[in-house]
């Protein structure tokens, strides 16, 4: 059994307050979020990533996420998806914007090498943030 913030998982019944963060989409997440950007560790992303998702299915960073990190591993068909879905919701100021959800809707099709998706996602991001170096330099990729 997998050992989930100090409580075993899936936990039922606990007094101990870790097991609660064994149940928060947004602590998956966030564990998700550091392996990825401190030990470039993408699986052990992927994989907190789709916990948080199934915790709680309504928490949309999650699509975000487990989009993202299909740039660098797993299925690019499902992170398309889940992008997909991210993109229908309205993202508070504190989560990741629209315009990034369409640049790495961008990076995925430019792994599958489909080039005018991959312009027009592109173009969308910077259409809705053109402040974005990353996304004019992609974009500057695209022939």
């Amino acid at each position: 059994m997998r050992q989930v913030f100090g409580c075993l998982a899936p936990a039922k019944q606990s007094s101990d307050p870790s097991c609660f963060l064994a149940k928060s989409a947004r602590a998956h997440l966030d564990l998700g979020v550091f392996v990825y950007f401190v030990g470039q560790n993408y699986k052990a992303a992927a994989d907190e990533y789709e916990t948080a998702l199934n915790v709680d299915p309504a928490y949309m960073p999650s699509y975000f996420r487990a989009g993202q990190i299909t740039v660098f591993y797993g299925d690019p068909a499902r992170g398309e998806e889940l992008l997909r879905k991210y993109l229908t919701y309205s993202p508070k100021d504190n989560e990741p914007s629209l315009a990034r959800a369409h640049y790495w809707l961008g990076r995925i099709f430019e792994k599958q090498g489909k080039k005018a998706e991959r312009k027009a996602s592109y173009t969308t991001s910077l259409k809705l943030n053109p402040n974005q170096k990353d996304v004019a330099e992609a974009l500057k990729r695209v022939p």
